[in-house]
């Protein structure tokens, strides 16, 4: 299987690590396998439809939803819900990627600014946040989504778009292997 390439330098650049799954975030409780298990109801055909879906997602933090700091929904959950923060929109995302036939990782890390983080309603460019990077398999040119992102034109950043605005500390692609990415 091919890989998803990624900038060669810079902190975009990846390497192959365990990595705990506590270190993308403390609501990840389940090991990410078990976001891939059971039937999901809502049928995705394209990118598009995905996207489409997403926009129709209402963005609630955890806190006022579950009553806890971080709380990771199980995609069938989040379909019935259609409510969340980034990891549920992200995790969702994720998965319908990876049944599309995409290459496609999870990954957590950070915003570069305040001004990104309140467009993105994130409390802080330190704060967390998780967003998913995609290719197709037999392309060279890898996407960002921010799934948590209402305007669909807006969802999808090329790679030098996103180099410019997320700075990634982990993630996981769709065979669950682990990496982390450079720090400066």
């Amino acid at each position: 299987m091919s890989k998803l390439i990624l900038p060669p330098t810079g902190p975009w650049q990846r390497v192959p690590a365990i990595v705990p799954r506590h270190e993308f975030g403390k609501g990840c409780t389940h090991e990410f396998q078990w976001f891939f298990q059971g039937k999901t109801k809502t049928k995705v055909n394209s990118l598009e439809d995905i996207c489409r879906w997403l926009c129709k997602c209402k963005y609630v933090e955890d806190r006022e939803l579950f009553m806890e700091d971080d709380f990771w929904q199980h995609p069938v959950t989040f379909e019935v819900t259609r409510q969340g923060d980034c990891d549920d929109h992200a995790i969702w995302a994720w998965r319908k990627l990876t049944e599309l036939n995409y290459l496609a990782e999870f990954v957590a890390g950070r915003l570069s600014s305040q001004e990104e983080a309140r467009r993105r309603n994130i409390r802080s460019p330190l704060t967390g946040h998780v967003w998913v990077i995609f290719k197709k398999k037999d392309a060279n040119d890898w996407r960002l989504m921010e799934t948590t992102e209402k305007n669909h034109k807006l969802m999808l950043l090329k790679a030098e778009e996103a180099k410019e605005v997320y700075i990634p500390e982990v993630s996981i692609d769709n065979n669950f292997q682990t990496y982390r990415f450079r720090k400066f």
